[in-house]
């Protein structure tokens, strides 16, 4: 069988090629070659991209807050490539897997399941219709990654994978928290504040923010007398 590593990034594809003794070879009598991507290299694509066409200009109008809440069932959950150079490193990624049996995703394996949707993310837009392995490894030590190889997990059914439907579900969470951040934004305004666009996305890091200032200030506060 032949094999489609790929990690999350350069350094693991150091790690990995260091690890099989090089780019390609044979492990376990299959044949691997090693790719990495660099992170990401898709992301949801904006609010009025994901509905039909008759819901484009309901969502691509932020300043009537009547549109607010989102009905999250209208969104196709469309992804787009961030940059031309995540795009290139997708046709290399594509260009290795044309003789391919099977793809090992081979990328971090993070308790929040980022490291599966990241690695879903490029098997999908492959339009992969093979076999789907899944590594994790505790460390990228030869021993550790040699290890993952010979405990692999069959995920070829997407869908069916606890860790990566956890990751799944974060991530539009936090792509829908979007909409909340800018309603804050629209009730300021209408309470003549003058805040700059957030451009956080998510609410939830504006309030962890002012919760840490707060602490701080309160933490720091000296007591004085009163004369």
């Amino acid at each position: 069988m032949k094999l489609l590593i790929l990690c999350e990034k350069p350094d693991a594809k150091r790690s990995f090629e260091k690890a099989l003794g090089g780019t390609t070879g044979f492990f376990n009598g299959n044949y691997f070659q090693i790719v990495a991507s660099h992170g990401h290299l898709l992301t949801l694509d904006e609010p009025a991209n994901q509905v039909s066409a008759s819901l484009k200009p309901k969502y691509a109008d932020w300043s009537n807050i009547n549109y607010l809440p989102w009905n999250l069932n209208d969104f196709a959950w469309r992804k787009v490539f961030k940059t031309d150079n995540d795009r290139a490193t997708f046709n290399y990624i594509e260009q290795a897997s044309f003789d391919k049996d099977a793809i090992v995703i081979a990328t971090d394996n993070d308790p929040s399941g980022e490291g599966d949707v990241l690695g879903w993310e490029i098997v999908n837009a492959l339009d992969w219709k093979g076999k789907v392995y899944r590594i994790r490894f505790a460390d990228e030590t030869p021993k550790g990654i040699i290890k993952s190889l010979t405990n692999w997990e069959d995920a070829t059914e997407q869908f069916k994978q606890p860790i990566y439907l956890a990751g799944l579900a974060r991530q539009r969470f936090d792509y829908a928290s979007m909409q909340y951040s800018r309603m804050a934004l629209y009730f300021a305004r209408q309470a003549n504040y003058s805040p700059a666009t957030l451009r956080l996305g998510r609410l939830k890091s504006v309030i962890l923010n002012k919760i840490y200032l707060q602490t701080k200030a309160i933490n720091e506060y000296v007591k004085k007398a009163v004369l």
